[in-house]
């Protein structure tokens, strides 16, 4: 695994406070360069009543020398930290493909931008840049929480879903181990898997003649058996090879995004590393076996990887 360059985004009206001291700590552990991206749009002066093009246009060129001093006060920490620095403002919409114009042509291994929070919860709180990076990025897209910790010693979770019907195709699963494991290596950090799996009861069928009552769920002890250990063989398989205690290997029955939290706060975790795909709208999330719900239960900061179908 190899991190040369990452793109970081920078928004002066957020606090990216977290995403910086990301960008500081893996750019540092691969020794990788970090380009900045300041997405700036032209309606920046809030002057309806000023017709002139030409006042608006003066206005918002006096107003980059601003935005340019900003980005050099807020990435003085990483220029000391002798990693080298470049700054692009870009004002072209929408957003997001401003964001990937700048990583494809600074050669981006990574793309790190910081998320709001949901509530109370503080849960991660995705919006349309988000997803739009999710369906659209190439690179790894690292989402992060705006109080995050330090993730210095982090350990480092790949969320997988070995019996998926297509990750023999897309080979994501080893990807996402992959990645992570270089991941928690270069954070001095531990590797965890996590995969959950869920069972439909077995019904019964009614005896001719019964009355049409609904039928009682029967739960087949046996099957249940046979679906828990097809889904352990399959995990068994995708993690040979890697350094693992039973403790950083996690197979779970239930529903997935409700059982991840958990695993997260009770191990430590600081990082997330799952995938996406982006075949439509509605399917277009591999996370496990998951889809939207999966990443509002994630407290920590997040990794998507593309999937790459042949």
């Amino acid at each position: 695994m190899r991190i040369d360059k990452l793109l970081l985004e920078l928004d002066p009206r957020k606090d990216d406070t977290a995403a910086l001291e990301r960008a500081r700590s893996i750019a540092s552990s691969f020794e990788a360069d970090v380009d900045v991206v300041i997405w700036e749009p032209p309606q920046v002066v809030p002057a309806p009543a000023i017709t002139e093009p030409a006042i608006i246009a003066f206005a918002q060129q006096d107003h980059r020398p601003d935005i340019e001093k900003w980005a050099k006060a807020k990435t003085a920490d990483l220029v000391d930290a002798g990693i080298e620095v470049n700054v692009a403002i870009t004002e072209e919409q929408p957003r997001y493909e401003a964001i990937l114009r700048q990583a494809d042509a600074s050669g981006a291994d990574l793309i790190i931008r910081v998320v709001g929070e949901h509530g109370r919860l503080k849960r991660l709180f995705l919006g349309t840049t988000d997803w739009d990076l999710i369906r659209h990025s190439q690179q790894p897209l690292w989402l992060v929480q705006a109080e995050g910790a330090d993730d210095a010693g982090a350990s480092v979770m790949a969320a997988v879903d070995p019996m998926h019907p297509k990750d023999e195709l897309m080979k994501l699963d080893k990807r996402l181990v992959d990645f992570a494991d270089g991941l928690s290596k270069a954070l001095s950090g531990s590797l965890h898997v996590y995969h959950t799996y869920q069972t439909t009861p077995v019904v019964a069928a009614a005896p001719s003649g019964a009355a049409l009552t609904p039928p009682e769920p029967q739960v087949d002890v046996d099957l249940l058996k046979k679906i828990e250990a097809a889904h352990k063989a399959s995990l068994d398989k995708l993690v040979s090879g890697y350094e693992l205690t039973d403790s950083q290997v996690h197979l779970l029955e239930g529903d997935p995004a409700a059982r991840i939290d958990d695993v997260i706060k009770t191990h430590g975790i600081g990082v997330v590393v799952a995938g996406a795909i982006s075949r439509s709208w509605l399917d277009r999330l591999l996370v496990g076996s998951t889809a939207e719900t999966f990443l509002d239960a994630v407290s920590c900061d997040l990794v998507l990887l593309k999937a790459e179908e042949s």
